[in-house]
């Protein structure tokens, strides 16, 4: 009966609070997320991070899309969609680049048996884990089907 809510997808819509958040990772450094950019083709996002603790640590950006708030769909409020893992030196700064698949935005139709994309803004949330989202960025997708 939990359908496509297993997990963070129905802590989310639950508004439940997990004792550790999908994708918390622990580390003993901190890592700062500077302002994400969207691909000219819109399937990657870049992020600037930098260690700001005093050890080295491995920081995995998350990128979460969140469906057009009138999407017909029943659909989570947010969906990892892609990752990246950076190992940083204590001071060290890159860019953290995340790929998107194709199928980053669309949804399963059972009736015609394929994917199909919903026009429309989309989020893409960029953070830590899927209860530490550090910005959203607006996309407008226009196409649909696959």
């Amino acid at each position: 009966t939990d359908d496509v809510f297993m997990g963070y997808r129905g802590y989310g819509r639950n508004g439940a609070e997990p004792l550790f958040a999908f994708g918390q990772g622990g580390s003993y450094t901190t890592f700062e997320l500077g302002p994400a950019e969207l691909g000219d083709d819109h399937m990657s996002v870049a992020v600037p991070v930098a260690n700001v603790g005093g050890r080295s640590g491995a920081c995995t950006v998350q990128v979460y899309v969140r469906p057009p708030a009138d999407s017909p769909w029943l659909r989570p409020n947010q969906e990892l969609r892609g990752f990246a893992k950076r190992n940083l030196a204590a001071g060290e700064r890159a860019v953290v680049t995340v790929d998107l698949d194709p199928l980053a935005f669309s949804v399963w139709d059972r009736h015609v048996g394929q994917f199909v994309i919903d026009p429309g803004r989309y989020g893409i949330a960029v953070g830590s884990s899927s209860a530490d989202i550090d910005q959203v960025l607006d996309l407008d997708v226009l196409a649909t089907g696959r």
